[in-house]
């Protein structure tokens, strides 16, 4: 079999077509408009809105880059002016003041002394005999305060209480024969021992036999 030749398209076929459709109506033209002219409108809007935002943004990335970042020429600030060199003042002397006359100390009354008893004169203790022993001693001993040797053995009361340690009322303290004046003054024996030398004897019985009451040998002469 022989392929069936294919026709030439006809381009202007479709036009044919659109020109033998019947037109739309009024009513159809007036439901269109409304409708392609509204979104013509909004799609104007979003188209200005996008290029006053894409301005904005030019706008300010243009200020911020090349103005808001530019040095600021300042203006240089005038010299300072020196301040005029100060004058040393120099203070007046002070007007010369009298000497102004010296005021009297205040006057103070004077003080009366205070009034301080007279002392209390002090009691000496009384010795009437002068042995050596107030009275108020010897009438604590038992002495006769009228007479300066009570016992005779010719030594004072107050010597014997005092120095020799021998009794004022015995002549003879030790009782060895010899009073305790001879014993002081003559023979220089202890008037409180009996045995002055430690011989055994008495040193009334040495004197009286011609010994030495002090030590071995005979008497010495006695000192007067």
């Amino acid at each position: 079999m022989m392929p069936k030749k294919q026709e030439p398209e006809d381009i202007f076929g479709d036009l044919e077509k659109a020109a033998a459709e019947p037109a739309l109506g009024e009513s159809g033209l007036e439901e269109a408009k409304p409708s392609g002219g509204f979104m013509r409108y909004v799609i104007y809007g979003l188209v200005g809105l996008v290029v006053v935002a894409v301005l904005a943004l030019g706008g300010f990335f243009f200020y911020s880059r090349f103005i808001a970042t530019a040095p600021v020429a300042q203006t240089p600030a005038p010299p300072a002016r020196p301040k005029p060199p100060t004058i040393p003042t120099v203070p007046s002397p002070a007007p010369a003041t009298e000497p102004s006359s010296p005021e009297a100390p205040p006057v103070v009354p004077e003080t009366p002394p205070p009034s301080i008893p007279p002392p209390t004169p002090v009691q000496q203790p009384v010795d009437t005999d002068g042995d050596g022993l107030t009275d108020a001693q010897e009438a604590t001993l038992g002495t006769n305060a009228n007479a300066a040797d009570t016992d005779g053995d010719g030594l004072p009361d107050g010597e014997e209480a005092n120095t020799t340690r021998t009794d004022p009322l015995r002549a003879d303290t030790d009782g060895d024969g010899l009073t305790d004046g001879d014993e002081v003054k003559v023979w220089k024996t202890n008037p409180t021992a009996a045995d002055t030398d430690g011989d055994t004897f008495t040193d009334g019985a040495e004197v009286q036999n011609g010994y030495d009451p002090n030590g071995p040998g005979k008497l010495p002469t006695p000192t007067p």
